[in-house]
């Protein structure tokens, strides 16, 4: 091992013993580091902060300099687009404006950006600390900047006490090389203009020599290099030949490296495509707001983000019964899979806080009381299970079902497809509040409010492409009589029928609403005046043939319909609600159980 190590080499180790394996002993970071934006971002405000106050006259500090040597030192790589360089270029011109305006521009630090070697046992340990500021002749301050966006107490205590960490390395070797006390150390959090300061004592450097030289040892007698799991894995460089993330590349050998390298070039860019699919997926799904579009393109895109030819998209309902919302696929198919919710989640492997978790099952020949959940069918081989969840709460699962191309389900699908899986369930989470918010609680139809709002667009669709637009107004005959003879719960049960009836008959472009009390209102679009009457007629008929039970008892119901077309020359909403409901009398009028269509002369 190297008698040469850095602070970030230190850290590196801690962080995943693999990833100092790769960086530090293999030497690989040569040919498997992206340069990313965040850190060409930070890096050209590292360089600018440090070329300001390289300027010894404080009158010339100005905030045009600043800017002026932000942009002439400006880092161009790593980012993908002209367009998102120019996004992060206008990020960083608003962090210096801001250090311009709330920091001491007038200090005069002792040491920018300098480097450190200091000899610790029989070792060197290196570093750069950003600045170093005077506090008095023997005391001085430490001062970290930090470009990303976290802030202590966003994060996990391990990175915080990480970054205090680094902070004491910095102070230890100032100490060791300057014999200058580092009372204060500080990191300045550019993104928020904050700045966190901590003191520092005697008996903390001692502590943290000690430190350094027992991860040392530590590092110096570790034969494995076992990976470590963490928060930084999606972002590590080394993660497409890391075994925890599973990407399944075998770390490039140094005397067949071109090959190699251009394996890994182009699995990187598989990669790349899978991440770009899966962004412009969870973007387009964020705006859906229909349930059961959202379910049905969901599945869709995730099977093809998957390259899978079997899907299911099971959901949890109100009585806590799983249902078979979609699937695609598949030879047989259930209502309801053959397990209920207990024996869902004693299937489902869960994380440390009990939720359950993305996971694949390839050994499905083994592992029978699997093959429920892709509802028996027996061409599947090996299946890959999504939990939707959304704010701890369970609402799905979705399971995939063999790969296209025959091989089984890795760590790569979980990585990739979870996180698409998340985004699934915070939209079907959105889409449920927005439907609570424009259904009626009783009926599940649509509320009058949301009734009018889709009125209004099918009045303005039917003007721009000059088709026809018909209303049909519903009201049941003799409702009260089934309220004052029955009771109330039997009559919320003939409307909760009714509203049933009314959708099963009704194709899915049209629009039903419960209007108010027993009546519904029904808007049919792109369809003549004589075929509205005819839907209408076929409604009426439906009803009155329909066995409507409650509790046992048989009860005959009719409807009185009144209908009212319009052409694209049209009336406001109002006389068009208007002219349906004088229709409806008129049917009321005439004996009920019958349809009107409404004419100028009602």
């Amino acid at each position: 091992m190297s008698k040469r190590i850095s602070y970030s080499a230190l850290a590196a180790y801690e962080q995943c013993p693999l990833k100092f394996k790769f960086e530090y002993i293999d030497n690989l970071r040569d040919i498997y580091h992206q340069r990313r934006a965040y850190l060409s971002f930070g890096e050209s405000i590292h360089i600018a902060l440090r070329k300001f106050f390289e300027i010894r006259e404080v009158k010339e500090r100005t905030l045009d300099k600043l800017r002026s040597v932000l942009l002439n030192n400006w880092v161009h790589n790593g980012y993908a687009t002209p367009e998102e360089e120019n996004e992060y270029k206008q990020q960083a011109l608003s962090v210096v404006e801001q250090f311009y305006t709330h920091s001491d521009i007038n200090a005069q630090p002792l040491y920018l950006e300098e480097f450190f070697q200091i000899p610790v046992g029989n070792f060197f340990l290196t570093c750069k600390i950003d600045r170093i500021d005077e506090l008095t002749d023997d005391n001085v301050e430490v001062i970290d900047y930090k470009t990303g966006k976290f802030l202590p107490g966003l994060e996990g205590s391990d990175s915080e006490l990480s970054r205090i960490q680094q902070l004491r390395i910095y102070a230890f070797c100032i100490w060791e090389r300057l014999r200058l006390f580092p009372q204060k150390l500080s990191v300045y959090y550019l993104q928020h203009n904050k700045k966190i300061s901590t003191n520092c004592t005697q008996k903390q450097i001692k502590e943290t020599k000690k430190y350094i030289i027992k991860l040392y040892k530590r590092i110096s007698k570790d034969n494995k290099f076992l990976p470590k799991k963490g928060a930084f894995c999606k972002s590590c460089d080394y993660s497409v030949i890391c075994p925890v993330m599973g990407l399944g590349i075998k770390p490039a050998e140094r005397e067949k490296l071109k090959e190699d390298y251009k394996l890994t070039i182009k699995s990187l860019e598989s990669i790349r495509n899978d991440l770009y699919t899966l962004n412009r997926s969870s973007v387009y799904i964020s705006g859906i707001l229909d349930t059961d579009t959202l379910i049905k393109k969901s599945l869709d895109m995730v099977m093809r983000l998957a390259d899978v030819d079997k899907g299911v998209f099971i959901g949890v309902d109100e009585q806590n019964l799983l249902n078979v919302l979609h699937s695609v696929g598949i030879t047989t198919t259930y209502k309801h899979p053959p397990l209920g919710p207990d024996g869902l989640m004693a299937l489902l492997k869960t994380n440390e806080e009990g939720l359950p978790e993305a996971q694949f099952v390839n050994d499905l020949d083994i592992k029978k009381d699997y093959r429920a959940l892709i509802l028996d069918d027996s061409d599947t081989k090996t299946l890959m299970l999504l939990p939707l969840l959304a704010k701890r709460q369970f609402l799905g699962l979705i399971v995939l079902g063999n790969h296209r191309d025959g091989s089984p389900f890795d760590n790569y699908d979980v990585s990739l497809l979870q996180n698409f899986a998340v985004q699934i369930a915070i939209s079907l989470h959105n889409a449920k509040l927005y439907e609570l918010a424009i259904t009626d609680g009783l009926t599940k139809l649509y509320i009058r409010r949301h009734f009018l709002r889709k009125l209004n667009y099918e009045i303005e669709r039917s003007k721009k492409f000059k088709t026809d637009l018909n209303l049909m107004m519903i009201d049941i005959d003799h409702f009260k009589k089934i309220n004052d003879e029955h009771g109330h719960p039997a009559g919320d049960s003939i409307l909760c029928l009714l509203a049933d009836l009314l959708k099963s008959e009704i194709d899915s472009g049209s629009t039903i609403a419960r209007y108010g009390g027993e009546e519904f209102i029904i808007i049919l679009p792109q369809i003549s005046l004589n075929d509205a009457k005819e839907v209408a007629e076929r409604l009426r008929s439906a009803v009155e043939n329909y066995k409507f039970a409650v509790k046992d008892t048989f009860m005959p119901l009719t409807v009185s319909i009144g209908v009212a077309g319009q052409n694209y020359e049209f009336c406001s909403e109002e006389k068009f609600i208007e002219q349906a409901d004088t229709a409806l009398y008129k049917s009321k009028q005439l004996g009920r159980n019958r349809v009107t269509v409404y004419s100028k002369r009602q």
